[in-house]
């Protein structure tokens, strides 16, 4: 590179170390000297031959490996002669000598016939078999400069010689960018772990829009109440004789925005525990603001009361609706059944709590209470009601199947079925079960033997 700077870098494979035959195997190393089978001991490069003290460098290169003692036979008597060793040496040609016990082991085998120790390969025969392959060469010219710190960089890499150290093991299990191969069990638990931390990012992904969603339906519910209240001041001033009609609103935009708040919560903030003082205080206010839900307020018609009201619910409805109509200030079923004991006191009619004889809950009006159903029934049995025919002069007792009954009541079948067994329980009726053998369904009677 000094004279002239071009370079010529001739590539071919890397020389196999199973070919060498000084190396046994990891942890032994045979001198060249006089043929031991040294071990390595953690010494590396570093030890002597523990038979005739060569260090481990000379005992390697050193060229009197190819005169290696042989102790294959016994040496005749009579001497040696050199052209019997020409002889010899043709019969020996294409032989191993076992680096342990020095026999002459066929080329073919892989471990030495006397101690089984593994024999290292011909370099010769093997190099002579093979083609001889096109040598790849890479030329490196420098023609603007840069010869003097490329001289300098190949002086330092020849000096490190790198290509000697060990760790090579670490090396292929890593890939260039530092990460692990993803082969095998290893990539198997990467992929494990992957999946794992995509699954955590996307949850909190998700409650964090969930907390968002919650903040805003929040603002919403607030929004429309602002609204609504708004409204109903301007509604109240524009009634009062002295409110001024510049600036209110119409009744299209009042009905209007009405409509669209109508979803979103109640007429009034819905209650919360932090509104009021004590436990009592806050189930009165659940009270009155079910008993508005229930029974109607500013003329509006509720579910229970009105043309179309309904005497009768089930509790688990009652309590959809109530929490349908709460927007986001849920509650439990419990807090309803802790505010049911309250809510006469603010519904009119009043509204009363029943348990029917399956367990199940339903408010009703005083006109589905226990005695003024029972009471109508009876009447509608006497013979003199004024419900029958008064031409109907048979001689044989009143009845009613449970269609009929649930006809007369407006009730669903279920629930007529629950009212007719409580009266039955309190000696009110009496039922026929043989009716039903005839076609007509089981039919029940006035209680007219009890005394």
């Amino acid at each position: 590179m000094r004279s002239s700077p071009k370079v010529t870098l001739t590539l071919g494979n890397p020389q196999s170390r199973d070919n060498d035959p000084s190396v046994e195997g990891a942890g032994t190393w045979t001198c060249r000297v006089c043929g031991y089978v040294n071990e390595r001991k953690g010494l590396g490069k570093s030890g002597k031959c523990g038979l005739c003290g060569v260090p481990y460098a000379q005992a390697v290169a050193s060229p009197s490996a190819s005169t290696m003692p042989s102790r294959a036979g016994t040496p005749n008597s009579s001497g040696f002669t050199p052209k019997a060793s020409t002889a010899d040496d043709k019969e020996d040609e294409g032989k191993i000598a076992c680096p342990t016990c020095t026999f002459l082991n066929s080329a073919l085998l892989r471990n030495c016939e006397i101690c089984t120790t593994p024999l290292p390969r011909l370099r010769q025969s093997n190099h002579a078999r093979e083609k001889p392959e096109k040598q790849q060469v890479v030329r490196l010219s420098f023609r603007k400069g840069g010869d003097k710190e490329a001289y300098r960089k190949l002086t330092s890499v020849l000096g490190d010689k790198a290509w000697e150290r060990e760790g090579r093991s670490n090396a292929q299990t890593m890939n260039p960018n530092g990460e692990r191969s993803g082969a095998g069990i290893d990539g198997i638990l990467q992929s494990i772990d992957l999946s794992t931390k995509a699954q955590d990012t996307h949850m909190q992904t998700a409650f964090a829009d969930l907390e968002a969603l919650m903040l805003r339906a929040g603002e919403m519910v607030r929004l429309a109440q602002s609204l609504n209240q708004k409204l109903s001041s301007q509604q109240a001033a524009a009634s009062s004789p002295s409110g001024s009609p510049h600036g209110q609103t119409t009744e299209e935009e009042a009905t209007m925005i009405r409509t669209s708040l109508v979803q979103l919560g109640l007429a009034t903030p819905a209650l919360t525990k932090e509104m009021v003082k004590n436990e009592r205080a806050y189930h009165e206010g659940l009270a009155k603001e079910l008993g508005g839900l229930l029974t109607g307020r500013d003329g509006e018609r509720g579910l229970m009361v009105g043309e179309k009201g309904r005497g009768v619910v089930a509790l688990d409805e009652v309590w959809g609706l109530w929490m349908r109509a709460r927007g986001v200030a849920l509650l439990s079923p419990q807090a309803l059944i802790d505010t049911l004991p309250y809510l006469p006191n603010h519904t009119s009619p009043s509204i009363h709590s029943l348990r029917l004889p399956s367990s199940l809950m339903v408010l009703h009006t005083p006109t589905f209470s226990t005695s003024s159903i029972l009471s109508r029934t009876l009447n509608r049995l006497e013979p003199s009601s004024p419900d029958t025919n008064p031409t109907d002069s048979s001689p044989f007792e009143k009845s009613f199947s449970l269609l009929e009954f649930a006809s007369t009541e407006s009730l669903p079948i279920g629930l007529a079925q629950e009212f007719v067994e409580l009266m039955e329980s309190q000696a009110g009726l009496v039922r026929d079960d043989q009716a039903g053998q005839g076609g007509g369904g089981v039919r029940w009677y006035r209680d007219i033997i009890s005394p």
